[in-house]
């Protein structure tokens, strides 16, 4: 692995695919995202917390079911999640 700080990583992409397949780009509002892996089973709990100051929530519902696509790099490395929105929780 090239020379990385602990913790440094680049945000490639952030994408929502909505019920009718059309996509959002959320990169930009993305203020935090915490990856939890579990020992005792083989799957991830992914956190994303965003600021939506483009009022997306309005103009895209995002819920529940709704494809989300992550990639991040690190060093030489790209991490990639396609995963499921669980939830959408404390909306303020």
């Amino acid at each position: 692995m090239s020379n990385v700080s602990l913790g440094s990583y680049k945000l490639k992409k952030v994408e929502i695919i909505g019920q009718d397949q059309k996509t959002a780009d959320i990169k930009g509002l993305v203020l935090e995202i915490n990856v939890n892996a579990y020992v005792t089973q083989p799957t991830y709990t992914l956190v994303v917390t965003i600021r939506d100051n483009r009022n997306l929530l309005n103009k895209f519902p995002i819920r529940g079911g709704q494809k989300l696509n992550i990639e991040i790099e690190y060093g030489d490395e790209i991490k990639t999640w396609n995963t499921v929105i669980g939830s959408v929780n404390e909306i303020e």
